[in-house]
C-alpha cells in the first residue's frame, strides 16, 4: 500500500493513509511567498482541503474509518471482488473450478451493496458502510 501519495492512478486508498496525510500537510510551515516552492506548498493546502472534505464524509459514515477502512476505487471493484473470492479459493483459469464461471460483474454488483459510494479528486470510491443502528 503507497502510504506517501495519492494519484489518479489508485485502486484503492487506505484511510490511516489520509489520517497521516492530513496530519502531515497541517505541519507543513508555509515558506516565504517569494520562494520558489511557495506554488508546490499552496498545491499542498488544495489537497489537504479535498483530504479533509474525505475525511469529515467517511469519519461519521464509513466503517473503520479510524481502525484502518479500505476504500476501492469504482474502476477496480470488480477486480477486488476477485481478489476477495481468491482469498477464500485460489483462482486458476486452467481448471474446471466453481471460480472460472462466476459473473464478476455481477459479483462485484452484489458485493457493493455492503458498501457506500465516495467521491474523491473526480473520482468514485466503495467505501465499508458503517452499520446503522
Amino acid at each position: 500500500m503507497n502510504t506517501t501519495t495519492y494519484d489518479d492512478e489508485s485502486a484503492y486508498i487506505y484511510s490511516l493513509d489520509v489520517i497521516e496525510w492530513i496530519n502531515e500537510l497541517r505541519e507543513e510551515p508555509p515558506p516565504a511567498k517569494t520562494s520558489p516552492v511557495f506554488p508546490l506548498w499552496e498545491a499542498g493546502r488544495k489537497k489537504l482541503k479535498a483530504l479533509e472534505g474525505l475525511a469529515r464524509e467517511c469519519e461519521s459514515t464509513v466503517a473503520g474509518w479510524e481502525q484502518g477502512a479500505l476504500l476501492i476505487k469504482d474502476s477496480h471493484f470488480t477486480q477486488y471482488a476477485i481478489e476477495l473470492a481468491e482469498e477464500r479459493e485460489p483462482y486458476n483459469p486452467n481448471t474446471d473450478r466453481p471460480l472460472n464461471h462466476v459473473d464478476w460483474t455481477a459479483a462485484a454488483h452484489e458485493l457493493q451493496h455492503g458498501f457506500m459510494p465516495v467521491r474523491f479528486v473526480g473520482s468514485i470510491f466503495w467505501a465499508p458502510r458503517k452499520a446503522q443502528i
